[in-house]
């Protein structure tokens, strides 16, 4: 993953290749929590919620990986928001959380309506499946760290979902259709994605 954020950034960029590079690694996780975990569907709630309040305080009904994730997703963050606030950039931050949770809420909706055998139609499922390929969420926190272009205008703009972020959410969220379609004709996640 690291490699990958290097073709990102520019070089001097450092502060945003370890910030994007720490984010993605905690995505990939929850993803994972999602999609692959035993966790019951009341536990994926709990989590979403705990993301949402952006708080620790129902940890104790976590599994312990849960605790463990949640825990790093809060510190991670407060981490960054420290080292951004030496740079006078803090205000970044809140973008790059409120992204974070619209990425969890839309894997939580997603879980919700695989456990409950519902199949959403394209209209209700496709602005969910944008955000859910995460690529939304990743282009504002890839803001984090990039020095004086990452003004509040250009997490403004960012986040307001551009035309430019728009289309590209379009092309991630098919390429990850595309080749996940081997591996998850065969997974539970086949009904949910794929039936009609």
């Amino acid at each position: 993953m690291y490699f990958w954020i290097l073709g990102v950034y520019e070089p001097h960029y450092i502060i945003a290749i370890r910030n994007l590079t720490k984010v993605l690694c905690l995505i990939s996780i929850i993803d994972d929590i999602y999609d692959a975990s035993n966790a019951t569907i009341e536990e994926l709630v709990l989590f979403n919620d705990a993301i949402q309040r952006w708080e620790v305080s129902a940890l104790d009904q976590f599994p312990d990986y849960m605790k463990l994730v949640c825990q790093t997703v809060l510190d991670t963050f407060n981490i960054i928001e420290d080292e951004m606030a030496k740079q006078g950039r803090s205000y970044g931050v809140e973008y790059a959380k409120s992204a974070l949770k619209d990425l969890v809420g839309a894997y939580c909706k997603e879980a919700k309506w695989y456990h409950e055998g519902y199949v959403p139609s394209m209209d209700e499922h496709w602005p969910v499946a944008l955000l859910s390929c995460g690529h939304q969420s990743i282009s504002t926190i890839s803001f984090i760290g990039m020095g004086e272009l990452a003004t509040k205008e250009a997490f403004d703009w960012v986040s307001s979902n551009p035309l430019i972020v728009q289309g590209s959410s379009v092309i991630c969220r098919l390429v990850d259709d595309v080749v996940g379609h081997k591996v998850r004709y065969t997974s539970p996640m086949y009904k949910y994605h794929y039936s009609s």
